[in-house]
């Protein structure tokens, strides 16, 4: 779970540190079938970084559907600037609605 949080956050705050790049929301895809707790972990501090410190939106598309309840249970779901989304371009409209 460390590993994968330090590995997300890590990339996130590489990427908006690259010159001329002001990127305070992302979008995060979720490749696995199932999705544990290092997973969330991982989630939850990312949103911390992006959302807390940077003021932005954090959408997280393809979170397997059988594990959902347990980001509800931990309380993820209602977490300010947190969402998720089906596919990569309905995660890029809600960042992009005004």
């Amino acid at each position: 779970g460390e590993r994968l949080s330090k590995e997300l956050t890590d990339r996130y705050r590489e990427i908006r540190e690259k010159e001329g790049i002001n990127l305070r929301s992302c979008v995060v895809e979720i490749q696995a079938e199932v999705a544990g707790s290092s997973l969330v972990r991982a989630l939850f501090e990312l949103w911390k970084e992006v959302v807390r410190k940077g003021g932005g939106q954090m959408v997280c598309v393809n979170y397997p559907q059988d594990y959902l309840d347990s980001l509800t249970a931990l309380g993820i779901l209602a977490l300010k600037g947190f969402s998720l989304a089906d596919t990569k371009a309905e995660a890029i409209r809600k960042l992009t609605r005004k």
